[in-house]
């Protein structure tokens, strides 16, 4: 149990079957312009998330983090393979302890809800994150 008494999943133990997985997939790429296009292909092909990020400890330039649901995942890379073939790819699964909006993994990116419930969950999940890839990227091409 976490701090407000609901099952966490950890400790080894397997999912109950309420337990709601979210899989996050990591593409590994070389140039700027494909990881570009890989946030504008998730984007369009309703993931409900994607970002960029540069990650100091690896080999690859950039890095893109894809999230949603396990089948959209799925869907989204073999999709992609036909695109950007050159892209190495790792998988994660993750349970889901808050999704806000609630269907927010089933409604896809933001651009597909309401403005008012993205702007409200922008604020406080994917804006940290954003800022940080941004930074990164800053960092990046300044130096």
């Amino acid at each position: 149990m976490d701090e407000i008494g609901t099952p966490n999943g950890f400790g080894g133990k397997e999912p109950s079957p309420q337990t709601r997985m979210i899989t996050e997939a990591t593409l590994y790429l070389s140039t700027h312009r494909a990881c570009e296009r890989v946030i504008s292909l998730a984007h369009r092909w309703g993931i409900a998330t994607a970002m960029a990020y540069k990650n100091p400890k690896i080999d690859s330039p950039f890095c893109v983090l894809a999230v949603d649901e396990r089948g959209r995942i799925e869907e989204f890379l073999h999709r992609l393979r036909e695109r950007v073939p050159e892209a190495r790819v790792s998988l994660d699964e993750a349970e889901v302890l808050h999704v806000s909006p609630p269907d927010s993994l089933s409604t896809g990116p933001p651009g597909s809800r309401r403005a008012t419930d993205w702007a409200a969950s922008l604020g406080s999940h994917l804006l940290p994150r954003v800022l940080g890839a941004l930074a990164s990227l800053v960092d990046l091409f300044a130096g």
